[in-house]
């Protein structure tokens, strides 16, 4: 009955996850004149990948608990 707490902290997870994606994603535009902005666009594509993976992984682990009642005994 008591969900709403890991709904919560599932969308907080999601959501602080979701803006490190939008900030790597804006360091990976950055064009390649220097070395050490070569560097940043690839810890930014890294970032984006790395996020993503993130994101899924969230994602996946909550869908069960829209559908299925973990505190529910039986």
């Amino acid at each position: 009955g008591q969900l709403w707490p890991m709904h919560a902290v599932t969308v907080a997870a999601l959501a602080i996850t979701l803006h490190a994606l939008v900030l790597a994603w804006s360091t990976k535009g950055a064009d390649p004149v220097s070395p050490s902005v070569a560097s940043a666009r690839m810890l930014g594509w890294a970032g984006v990948v790395i996020n993503l993976f993130n994101a899924v992984l969230i994602v996946a682990e909550w869908v069960p608990v829209l559908f299925i009642d973990p505190c529910a005994g039986g």
